[in-house]
């Protein structure tokens, strides 16, 4: 009789290996996930370029250098700014103004 072990990841019965090659790829591929939702939440708390910026009405901060200033905008970007960020995450159980539009016809 052969001694069966259970991958870690589904549970199919395996000669020998702790992970069956399906739940392996799967796992590479988390970790690969992982990896890169890690680099772009790290970009996100960078300035970026104004020609970068979002032109779909997503709000973000901007820079104005020649102002020494930052400025929120969603639908047009002054001439004067030079760089973007996403707006931060709000305080938890806060509204998070982002998904507001106070500038909407009533």
């Amino acid at each position: 009789m052969t001694d069966f072990v259970e991958c870690d990841g589904c549970s199919k019965k395996l000669g020998s290996p702790i992970l069956c090659s399906s739940c392996a790829a799967n796992r590479r591929s988390i970790a690969d996930l992982q990896k890169k939702l890690a680099e772009v939440e790290a970009e996100r708390d960078e300035w970026q370029p104004i020609e970068t910026a979002p032109k779909d009405g997503t709000k973000v901060i901007l820079w104005l250098p020649d102002f020494h200033s930052v400025e929120m905008a969603w639908f047009c970007v002054p001439a004067e700014a030079s760089h973007w960020m996403p707006l931060p995450t709000p305080p938890k159980g806060t509204i998070d103004m982002a998904d507001h539009d106070h500038m909407k016809d009533a």
